[in-house]
């Protein structure tokens, strides 16, 4: 008697594999662009230069606007700028690579670092045009800021 061996293998169909080569052609088509995006969304993310700046604008401009608030004129320069309020003297001013502020001539706070050019420009004695030059990771960002 022979013995007669039957093997049933399942295998895939020729639709089945080429709907999956399909689908695989597809990811593989939009991986590059996916990774391209994330790279950009990580460096605008990654980039703390922007929060500095508004901490900085924040605070300059409720130092604009604080009750009797007037900037002194004879005091200021297009590296330096003074404002009066009722209790204090405050002033921005360019140094080290920094906008460093004082309060009544006393103490040194660093409200934005990485900077290597400021211009203060006084409009209508009360609106300020600042010009500014910043270094971050290698690339100059230049900004125009009008308070």
């Amino acid at each position: 008697m022979n013995v007669v061996i039957k093997n049933k293998y399942h295998a895939f169909t020729y639709l089945e594999t080429l709907f999956t080569l399909f689908l695989i052609t597809i990811i593989f088509s939009i991986l590059p662009s996916l990774i391209k995006t994330v790279s950009i969304i990580n460096n605008q993310v990654l980039n703390d230069s922007d929060i500095e700046l508004a901490f900085f604008s924040r605070d300059f401009t409720q130092d604009l606007i604080d009750d009797n608030a007037t900037i002194l004129l004879k005091e200021s320069n297009e590296h330096q700028i003074s404002i009066k309020n009722t209790h204090k003297v405050l002033s921005y001013e360019f140094k080290n690579n920094k906008i460093i502020k004082t309060v009544n001539g006393r103490g040194n706070i660093t409200v934005l670092n990485n900077v290597i050019m400021v211009h203060f420009k006084i409009v209508n004695n009360k609106s300020v045009v600042l010009n500014l030059k910043k270094v971050e990771k290698g690339q100059i960002y230049v900004k125009k800021i009008i308070y």
